[in-house]
Parts: C-alpha cells; structure tokens; sequence
C-alpha cells in the first residue's frame, strides 16, 4: 500500500491511467477464468483505495476514475470489507 501511496502522490495522472488499465485487465482476466485475475483485482483497488485516500471519494478525478471503469466501486467496496478496512 505504501508504493501505491508514493505514485499516487507522486504521479496522480499516472495513477489513474495505472488504475483503468489494471481494472480493464482484471476484467479481461475474469472473462477467461484466468486466476490471475485475483492479482489484478488486488493490485487495482490497492491503487484506487490509496488514490481516494489522497484525493477523496468527492474528488472530480476519483468520480471520473469510478465512471469510466464500470463495477470498480463494488470491488473496492468488496476488497475493502474483506481486509476490515470498512
């Protein structure tokens, strides 16, 4: 989570491009049955929760980052709740 944070702070562009390319793998993945898309799904909210952690869920960049990658919201509410995070 800490490499997450420092990108996120360091780069927010790049980390929303890294977060819409890892959720559009997640879901090629799953289409395949491939298991590699639990690591997809882990690397992915691992970077949204550390994005909405910078920038907050209100933030214009964090609504258009869950727009664009449909179910994503779900999955980090999900992941989050499965880590006791929520």
């Amino acid at each position: 989570m800490g490499m997450a944070l420092k990108l996120v702070q360091g780069s927010p562009k790049q980390a929303q491009i890294a977060i819409q390319q890892l959720w559009h793998e997640c879901k090629e993945l799953r289409s395949q049955n491939n298991p590699a898309a639990l690591d997809a799904k882990l690397h992915c909210c691992s970077l949204a929760i550390a994005y909405i952690s910078v920038f907050g869920l209100d933030d214009p960049s964090t609504t258009m980052i869950l727009q664009r990658s449909k179910g994503l919201s779900e999955e980090i509410e999900s992941f989050a709740k499965e880590r006791g995070l929520i």
